[in-house]
């Protein structure tokens, strides 16, 4: 008897689920009307009544189960990024126009078009996919992420300081999906404790000497940034199910000494004490980094408003500093546009990391909020020291600015990397995270660390 009178629960949320067009929609809303339902028909067996007939009044104060399934097909749909693609695409369309007008490819050059077809494929095919794999599978693409790394720190040619494999650039690729790849490994340590937290800093270790290797100072930067953001916001959501407090003061304490490290290998290093004084007194430095940097702010300085900005020296152009369109592509529209071109620029990247932050931090589920989380990151990050080197101030090799400067890894990336966080923002509200439950090894307890190897 109890068993026919599930499969009546059943078949009503069935039918309801068909309504819905929107298919990964249907298992919640399909166990949220079984749990309706059954609630409602123990209220009526409380009250006496026999379980069938309870199971049928619960039912008929449901509705008509097609009449239900219309009405929650209205609410239950994906929510079309319309402003975020709006924005993306004008960051998009004004790198192809700025790459056209400064001379360096025709827009409809076989050269230009093709990684333009490419990049927007990919990112079409990642706003419709279903990202769920990265966490699904994050263990093995953690491992496939570490084994291509050490394939391409001691088998693959190094061209112009990055490594490339078929006209690829695999520091660039590397760089650029490192911290996404860690935030999936960070989400597969859910539930495990401290056990999970120590497992990430290993993690977090073995890609780091990667990119050391590779010898990508912004890469590693990049990924420590993106690590410490994932972990405290993890800690934060709960993700390892520790005590918040004693996460955050090990985060801190790991922060403390990270930075601690880092700033006496800097200073211990000349080509570094150089590039930092390439930054304060280019002019004592024109040799080396410093010529540039004082080439770019001569230039920023000559600038106007509107239009065409000449600097005191006749012979200094944007369009003259090595790599301009990849590196130095602000710098060209400031001189060629005027301050105007880069405040527009200015004003639609912070629309986009304001409104991107704003919307990853609200994602319910943990899997949601640290991916998308980690690529604002990377996006910011990106933004933020391109637009310092284009300004006179590069301490090191900046990345690129997404979508807007040339190179054909970084665009095609970005574009991935963005149409994930899209997808996310898309269909997050029906992305549930899996719970799972591990013995853990390492725990707090009466101010002592307790460990079990059983």
């Amino acid at each position: 008897m109890l068993a026919l009178q599930t499969d009546k629960i059943k078949e009503y949320s069935q039918i309801v689920c068909e309504q819905i067009r929107w298919k990964k929609a249907r298992a919640s809303v399909a166990n949220e009307i079984e749990n309706h339902i059954s609630d409602q028909r123990d209220a009526y067996i409380e009250f006496g009544m026999d379980e069938s007939l309870a199971v049928d009044k619960a039912l008929e104060q449901m509705g008509d189960p097609v009449a239900v399934g219309e009405r929650l097909d209205i609410t239950h749909k994906p929510e079309p990024q319309y402003k975020m693609l709006m924005i993306t695409f004008m960051i998009f369309i004004f790198g192809l126009f700025i790459r056209n007008i400064s001379g360096d490819a025709s827009l409809f050059a076989m050269e230009t078009l093709l990684p333009v077809i490419i990049s927007f494929s990919v990112f079409l095919a990642a706003y419709f996919l279903d990202v769920t794999f990265l966490g699904k599978y994050s263990i093995h693409i953690y491992a496939a992420a570490v084994l291509s790394g050490i394939i391409a720190c001691f088998c693959m040619p190094r061209v112009n300081m990055s490594h490339v494999f078929f006209s690829i650039n695999i520091t660039m690729l590397f760089i650029l999906i490192y911290p996404i790849i860690f935030a999936a490994f960070v989400y597969s340590m859910r539930g495990r404790g401290y056990d999970g937290l120590l497992l990430c800093g290993v993690g977090y270790i073995i890609l780091a000497m990667i990119l050391f290797k590779l010898v990508s100072m912004s890469g590693l930067i990049l990924l420590t940034i993106s690590a410490l953001t994932v972990l405290t916001a993890a800690i934060k959501k709960g993700c390892f199910e520790i005590d918040k407090r004693k996460g955050y003061a090990i985060i801190c304490f790991v922060t403390i000494i990270s930075f601690t490290a880092a700033l006496i290998y800097i200073l211990s290093s000349p080509y570094y004490i150089e590039r930092i004084s390439a930054i304060i007194t280019p002019e004592t430095n024109l040799d080396g980094a410093g010529y540039i940097n004082l080439m770019v702010r001569r230039i920023v300085a000559g600038a106007k408003f509107i239009g065409f900005g000449a600097t005191a020296d006749a012979f200094i152009a944007a369009s003259a500093l090595p790599e301009f369109n990849s590196d130095y592509m602000v710098t060209y529209i400031i001189q060629k546009l005027g301050w105007i071109g880069f405040l527009i620029i200015l004003a639609v990247f912070t629309a986009f990391i304001i409104i991107g932050f704003k919307k990853a931090l609200k994602q319910r589920g943990i899997f949601c909020m640290l991916i998308a989380l980690t690529i604002m990151v990377v996006f910011t990050f990106q933004a933020v020291t391109y637009v310092s080197a284009n300004l006179g101030f590069r301490a090191f090799s900046a990345i690129s600015l997404p979508l807007m400067s040339e190179g054909n890894t970084a665009l095609i990336i970005n574009m991935l990397l963005i149409g994930f966080m899209l997808s996310i923002f898309r269909t997050g509200s029906e992305l549930k995270d899996i719970n799972k439950t591990y013995k853990r090894r390492i725990r707090f307890g009466d101010g002592k660390i307790i460990i079990s190897l059983k």
